[in-house]
């Protein structure tokens, strides 16, 4: 069994996502400050998941399924439901993300329409 990298709400495009370029993590949130002693201190007041990773579609046509499905799933303030596996962690959360990718379009050797690869950075709600 493998593990679900990327997964929007009942959908796994796990298979799609290039894994050497994988790089989703836990950081930590915090408000800093330097004291009189030019000591930094940090009050840590959540955990967000973000990071990289790149997809590839091997024809246009899933490509615009995938987007079409992105559109289908937004929340009213344009996050998705999404499952993700954490480097970090070792283990995949859920949680509402905002998602975001650029695509680069391309006529193919068959003078079809292409993306194949495309970078897409998640940031946790």
């Amino acid at each position: 069994m493998s593990n679900i990298m990327f997964k929007i709400a009942t959908t796994d495009y796990s298979a799609n996502v290039q894994s050497e370029q994988y790089t989703v993590r836990s950081v930590k949130q915090y408000d800093g400050w330097t004291d009189a002693n030019g000591r930094e201190h940090r009050s840590v007041y959540r955990e967000r998941i973000e990071g990289t990773f790149v997809m590839y579609f091997p024809d246009i046509t899933a490509y615009d399924a995938f987007c079409a499905y992105v559109e289908a799933n937004c929340d009213y303030d344009s996050s998705l439901p999404c499952t993700v596996w954490v480097n970090n962690m070792n283990a995949s959360c859920q949680g509402n993300f905002f998602v975001e990718f650029n695509a680069s379009r391309f006529k193919n050797p068959k003078m079809q329409d292409s993306v194949e690869l495309i970078k897409v950075t998640i940031t946790e709600r």
